[in-house]
């Protein structure tokens, strides 16, 4: 018999005992599920919402367990009360995006858990479930399939990485196209002319991983800035969440801030997560000359693809989005999903022909 137990978020104080041991039994996992990555985000961000821990045990056993996230948002004029899942959701400071989200589970369970998860929903309060960042097969897989809904609304996105295991007996570069072979190789030979050669360096304390951040931070907010966009790093939340994490994810070898220099000259910096083999891209900072053959983040990304196969890892994972240096270096993507859910209800229902209304307005203004 599959038994739900509830804790509301209020009253707990911090990521639950059952959390870590589940995690390591789960079968879908990530960086963005460590209790590690948890904790900090509510650290940072969690006033803002209310919510329940929500865990799910067969004779004592837990089997299943997740955060729920609950907070009113405003689309347009609309209020809407709205659900998310773990370290997710629409706070009133600029957030880090988490991926390879899932409610944790051990198998063969899955199915279980999202049906009675389903059925827990629908005895709440809510107008909107945001469902971000996650797998075909999972729990939220299943989920989003079992709720009835007046309205869904689906983002596949896929993520491009790199098998370092198929580098075992083979440069990198070999794996590449002839034009991004060209490519990195005339930059290569533009920064070694210029300023000297290039190297690869990885923090190795945390002051000056922090270090680092900092310089990846101003690099990232310079190009940004250029575009006349606003940088990640310009939300001191984003900042303060980052500092936290760090130190806590640090000596147990799962994050890497990389610098990538030519000579005495930093021309990049790469911030990743590491765990289990996997390398997971998270963020990055390169300076630019002007000089459209200068190509910082493509052969940072190369340079980082072919130390850590050198270094044993399984993995390196881009994440979510479609860039152009992803396309040159990557052959192999992964499906990942952000699904909206509108419950099916009169208000509902309401609402959202008031926003379609709404949005056509706006539109014939423009």
């Amino acid at each position: 018999m599959l038994r739900r137990s509830i804790t509301t978020l209020e009253s707990s104080s911090g990521v639950p005992d059952w959390w870590v041991p589940l995690f390591a039994e789960a079968k879908r996992t990530s960086i963005f599920l460590t209790s590690e990555w948890i904790q900090t985000w509510l650290d940072v961000y969690g006033r803002d919402f209310s919510g329940h821990w929500i865990c799910w045990d067969i004779d004592g056993k837990v089997v299943g367990g997740c955060l729920i996230l609950i907070r009113v948002t405003r689309k347009q004029i609309f209020s809407l009360r709205t659900i998310y899942f773990n370290a997710t959701g629409d706070s009133a400071q600029r957030t880090p995006l988490a991926e390879f989200n899932d409610v944790l589970f051990i198998e063969p369970y899955g199915e279980k858990i999202a049906n009675d998860l389903a059925e827990f929903l629908m005895t709440r309060h809510w107008d909107r479930l945001s469902i971000s960042g996650y797998e075909p097969g999972g729990v939220l897989s299943l989920l989003s399939d079992a709720l009835p809904n007046s309205s869904f609304q689906h983002e596949p996105e896929t993520a491009a990485y790199v098998d370092l295991r198929l580098l075992k007996n083979s440069p990198f570069e070999k794996m590449l196209s002839a034009n991004t072979r060209s490519q990195l190789k005339r930059c290569q030979r533009r920064y070694e002319e210029q300023t000297g050669g290039i190297t690869i360096y990885r923090a190795t304390t945390v002051t000056e991983a922090i270090a680092y951040l900092d310089q990846l931070a101003a690099f990232h907010n310079e190009r940004r800035a250029a575009k006349g966009e606003t940088g990640s790093f310009e939300s001191t939340a984003i900042v303060g969440f980052h500092k936290r994490l760090i130190p806590l994810l640090f000596d147990q070898g799962q994050v890497d801030l990389l610098r990538i220099a030519s000579g005495v000259t930093s021309i990049g910096y790469l911030y990743n997560f590491v765990r289990n083999g996997k390398v997971y891209f998270f963020q990055s900072g390169f300076h630019y000359n002007g000089d459209s053959k200068m190509k910082p983040g493509l052969l940072a990304h190369a340079l980082a693809i072919q130390y850590y196969a050198e270094n044993g890892r399984a993995e390196y994972d881009f994440l979510a989005g479609d860039s152009q240096y992803k396309r040159s270096l990557t052959s192999q993507s992964r499906p990942l999903n952000w699904s909206v859910l509108y419950r099916d209800n009169r208000r509902v229902r309401g609402l959202l022909v008031l926003k379609r209304f709404s949005d056509w307005l706006l539109n014939k203004l423009h």
